[in-house]
């Protein structure tokens, strides 16, 4: 009776520790579980973190663009101005220099110090 007393004791604690053994492993499967599901949410948390940063470096990039288009127009604007002032300034009556053309570099000096400049290197 005994012996039968201690088989079946055997018996319990070895059913109990396979219960133990399947919560363990149950518990580690949870937690591995719980590590995939951070993960996931990790991953889905960088996905959208790089999104917001494509995003905002494109926002960033149009209006960089958008600024220097600006730029460029008006300094069109500036320069054909300075050109049409620069011919009305021009419409004055320029000097004859016909007549120092067999001067060479003497004409082109007068040129030069009026402002004007011409090549008549030969």
């Amino acid at each position: 009776m005994l012996l039968l007393s201690l088989i079946i004791t055997e018996a319990i604690i070895s059913k109990k520790q396979q219960q133990l053994n399947k919560e363990q492993v149950l518990e580690l499967q949870r937690r591995s579980a719980e590590k995939r599901k951070e993960l996931q949410r990790e991953q889905k948390l960088s996905r959208e973190l790089d999104t917001r940063r494509t995003k905002r470096r494109r926002d960033e990039r149009n209006y960089a663009n958008k600024e220097i288009a600006e730029d460029n127009k008006e300094a069109s604007s500036e320069m054909y101005a300075n050109m049409a002032d620069a011919t009305a300034a021009s419409s004055a009556p320029t000097p004859d220099l016909s007549a120092f053309a067999d001067l060479g570099g003497a004409a082109a000096e007068l040129s030069m110090a009026e402002g004007a400049s011409f090549d008549v290197t030969v």
